[in-house]
């Protein structure tokens, strides 16, 4: 499974560049030709600044810092789960995020899966999404609705996870180049899928998730996928009950939780709204995929402790029951909060700038970065003097680096004036204010050749770019204004 993984992750480097540029609509060669005026322009720039005295400083305080950063017993900790914004003053919610960390960090499928990365569950408000799992550079990032997990058992929110990781990015990662070929044949021609009862079929119509359709397929590669990462956790919730507290009745919405969804996306075609009007047809499928789940567990190590925790089967009055219940839950959250901001708040302190937010120092550590002081700027930095400490380069390099760029940018696709003449505009006038938008961010990583990382207050990271990798963190108080790490 490891060696899987890295593989995806090498091919993922190696189209680093073209992803991005299709992203931002930059080219990522800076300058429409090698060898035109443009790039020669830039290529003379470049030679003049990193020949300047300035630059040779930063190379020795580069130099210096790596240096100490060997000495200190500093060492990154990988496949770190945690909670970004739970109240974690609150017992009953601190302690159901500690199960739910505890069970994602030490579930086999999500701990390969995450390998070097670390993840952030956010707790953020969505009628729409429940839960949703995305990668945006070295971070996994985690959306839980409150609501929710507020309301929901842990088993519940361990099967909602199981779902977001197993039936998206875990299959993604895991499947290969012509099962991904086959999955896009069948998105393009909308081809009929087989369901298993009677014969019915299912397919991608543009208004479901084609993933939904392929994972909830048995014996398609995101199937197979999605039950093993189900498997998974629930297997690690049994091992590890008498740390964690969790019940049989926890394991058992596990296998709840995957075994509904299945049968809602089979029975609707993944319009789980129509669920209220094919209560019987959503309980025929819910006890067709039970039968395939009790068979796919008679071969597994945990299979004897988890069949007899297997959900019974289903009728039309009990996912009735279901539908209603869910509903009254929601309506319980409206008198229920979970959220807290205490660690995105940046704590005053003595002397200059204030310290990072909670959040932001948890994730330095994570990945063994330490704040350095600044170089360029004053006492508040902007976004291009970080960027220019962070990579070592001479005072104003990475804004006359973005501004050489631009023109040749726009020759190559005028389309993108209205993306890069205002840019163009504030980097030429020093009118880049803090914080910068996410648009200016992408764009200024691109056009100055860099991998840009920025930390939010919130933990949350922000990674655009192909190139070397600068670390910076949005400081918002006393006034918004930019750090680096390294």
């Amino acid at each position: 499974m490891h060696s899987r993984v890295d593989r995806t992750r090498e091919q993922a480097s190696r189209v680093a560049a073209n992803a991005e540029s299709r992203a931002t609509g930059v080219s990522a060669s800076v300058g429409p030709a090698n060898n035109g005026p443009m790039a020669v322009f830039q290529r003379t720039l470049r030679q003049m600044v990193n020949t300047s005295p300035r630059v040779e400083h930063l190379k020795a305080v580069s130099k210096a810092r790596n240096t100490a950063s060997r000495q200190r017993p500093v060492v990154q900790r990988v496949g770190v789960v945690r909670f970004a914004n739970v109240d974690e003053a609150t017992p009953k919610y601190a302690n159901k995020a500690a199960a739910i960390v505890h069970t994602l960090q030490n579930s086999p499928v999500i701990a390969a899966f995450l390998g070097n990365r670390n993840a952030l569950i956010t707790l953020d408000f969505s009628l729409a999404n429940l839960a949703s799992v995305r990668v945006d550079g070295d971070q996994v990032q985690i959306s839980l609705s409150p609501w929710f997990f507020e309301q929901q058992s842990r088993g519940r929110i361990v099967g909602m996870l199981a779902h977001e990781f197993g039936i998206h990015p875990v299959a993604d990662a895991l499947m290969t180049p012509p099962q991904h070929h086959q999955e896009g044949l069948d998105t393009a021609g909308q081809t009929p899928l087989a369901t298993g009862v009677g014969g019915d079929t299912i397919n991608y119509d543009t208004t479901n998730q084609a993933d939904h359709i392929f994972g909830a397929i048995a014996g398609n590669p995101r199937h197979t996928h999605y039950q093993e990462t189900a498997y998974s956790l629930a297997s690690t919730m049994l091992a590890n009950q008498a740390h964690t507290g969790a019940t049989n009745a926890h394991i058992t919405d596990v296998m709840m939780s995957y075994l509904a969804d299945l049968a809602m996306i089979l029975a609707t075609s993944d319009h789980r709204g129509r669920t209220v009007t094919n209560l019987q047809r959503t309980a025929d499928y819910f006890n067709h995929v039970r039968a395939q789940w009790l068979a796919f567990l008679a071969g597994r190590p945990h299979g004897p402790a988890l069949i007899p925790l297997t959900p019974p089967q289903q009728t039309k009055g009990s996912v009735a029951g279901e539908v209603t219940s869910i509903f009254g839950r929601f309506v319980g959250s409206l008198v229920t909060w979970s959220k807290s901001d205490v660690k995105a708040r940046h704590t005053h302190g003595g002397g200059g700038l204030s310290p990072l937010s909670t959040n932001q120092t948890d994730v330095l550590a994570d990945y063994a970065l330490v704040l350095q002081p600044t170089n360029l700027g004053g006492v508040a930095p902007g976004f291009l003097n970080a960027l220019d400490d962070a990579s070592h380069r001479a005072n104003d390099l990475t804004r006359n680096i973005v501004r050489g760029a631009i023109p040749g940018q726009l020759m190559a696709d005028p389309t993108l004036a209205a993306r890069l003449n205002p840019l163009n505009a504030k980097v030429t006038n020093y009118a880049l204010t803090s914080p910068i938008s996410e648009d200016e961010h992408r764009l200024i990583a691109v056009l100055s050749g860099l991998t840009v990382r920025v930390i939010q207050p919130n933990g949350l990271m922000k990674t655009f770019g192909a190139g070397p990798v600068c670390t910076l963190l949005d400081v918002r108080e006393p006034g918004a204004h930019y750090r680096f790490a390294s």
